[in-house]
């Protein structure tokens, strides 16, 4: 096994927590979802300290699970305290205001922004990009592998709790780093 972020070869796993498929919502209950997800094991790269799962869910699954996802599954019209903490932190340091949100859902986050932002997400829900949509957000594609960025063209990038959904986090990283104007942030939370 490879350490998703270095390539170290990684040997020490522990079994993951079992899937339990009464944690899922109803309508991915009727749907058969838990027929397509392996608990897998929890591999620790001694390396760099990295955790991540194995195996992982295919971008197709995953594709597939977020863009029928119940709704309002993760609808949270609160504006939450690190929400205001990140807001801090975009308006203290970017000159600009063109943000983009990657999973946005249904824009909650994006929402609490002023006015006076460019605000474009990506999201696999149908139902939560109309939302977002709604919300004056400029929705720029489904999912982070299929959305390309135009070098140097946000001010602000947030990642909020999708890192972890993702099978090369680096790479991943790297290509939305790009996606930066210079003096630019991006903004992982997980």
């Amino acid at each position: 096994m490879k350490c998703l972020a270095c390539q170290n070869n990684v040997d020490n796993c522990k079994p993951f927590l079992s899937f339990d498929p009464n944690y899922l919502h109803q309508e991915w209950q009727q749907s058969g979802v838990e027929t397509q997800l392996e608990s897998g094991s929890l591999y620790c790269c001694e390396n760099c300290s990295l955790w991540f799962r194995s195996p992982y869910p295919s971008p197709t699954v995953l594709e597939n699970l977020y863009s029928s996802i119940p709704n309002p599954i993760w609808s949270e019209p609160v504006d939450k305290e690190y929400w205001q903490e990140i807001r801090t932190i975009i308006a203290q340091q970017t000159q600009g205001k063109k943000v983009l949100d990657i999973g946005c859902y249904s824009g909650d986050f994006l929402s609490f922004m002023s006015d006076e932002y460019d605000k474009f997400g990506i999201e696999p829900s149908q139902y939560a990009r109309n939302i977002a949509g709604s919300r004056g957000i400029q929705i720029l594609g489904t999912t982070i592998e299929k959305t390309q960025l135009i070098p140097e063209s946000f001010d602000a990038i947030v990642m909020l709790d999708v890192l972890e959904h993702l099978q090369s986090p680096v790479e991943v990283l790297g290509n939305y780093y790009q996606g930066l104007k210079p003096g630019g942030v991006l903004v992982v939370a997980t």
